[in-house]
């Protein structure tokens, strides 16, 4: 059985680290996208209220550029993380339909400001792993063939295998990437923020139910902190 485990060093450095953790079995990514209109209005209305110049004040950007800034990963304008970089998108244009799964993420991010990502399990080679970096695991972004590993001490997302996500949700790996062939599949939600554990957890509800509706996948949810540190996949 697979796990998925949290360092026990993430929490010494990051103690509010809060993960919502969605599994997925038996999923058809093939159905069209069910959130485009939820999309389109989540971003008009972010539109309204935010632009490049105050993106910076929001508080969920400033948490996460101050982790990363904490294990070395600067300046701001290269390492953005999944969130800042989502809205950033959203801010310049739209953000493109990829499949269902990442759609129906990419609404729940942007919707709630948290970062979010999934992994297709069937390409994992044992545990998955949220810890320091060593510095030597190999790492392939999306769409390269260029080895690219973490620095040493960065946070990272890994398996058996290497590196699946650096700078914690900065960059996803090609290997584990969600596809319209992904039959299983994980979904993490990150939540930094002290004192907000309902937000995660209502975040958590909603891609649930939105799964429920529109699919048949079977659904299986956990919340995760420095007392719940390992899950069983």
């Amino acid at each position: 059985m697979k796990q998925l485990i949290i360092a026990e060093q993430v929490f010494t450095h990051y103690p509010s680290v809060e993960l919502g953790v969605i599994i997925l079995h038996n999923l058809d990514n093939t159905i069209p996208a069910v959130t485009n209109n939820l999309l389109q209005e989540t971003m008009t209305t972010l539109r309204k209220n935010l632009t490049i110049e105050t993106l910076p004040e929001l508080p969920v950007i400033q948490q996460w550029r101050n982790v990363y800034q904490s294990f070395g990963a600067t300046p701001p304008s290269t390492y953005r993380s999944s969130i800042e970089a989502l809205l950033r998108r959203i801010l310049k244009g739209d953000l493109p339909n990829i499949n269902f799964l990442v759609d129906l993420y990419n609404y729940a991010s942007i919707k709630h400001l948290i970062p979010i990502g999934a992994e297709d399990l069937d390409t994992i080679e044992g545990d998955i792993h949220l810890c320091p970096a060593e510095g030597n695991e190999q790492f392939f972004t999306i769409g390269s063939t260029e080895n690219s590993p973490p620095k040493a001490k960065e946070i990272i997302y890994k398996d058996n295998k290497g590196t699946i996500c650096r700078c914690w949700n900065w960059r996803e790996g090609d290997r584990t990437k969600i596809t319209p062939s992904t039959k299983n599949a994980i979904i993490v939600i990150e939540n930094i923020i002290p004192n907000t554990k309902e937000k995660l957890f209502a975040v958590l509800q909603e891609i649930t139910q939105l799964l429920q509706q529109h699919t048949k996948t079977i659904i299986t949810t956990h919340m995760m902190n420095k007392n719940n540190r390992i899950i069983t996949i």
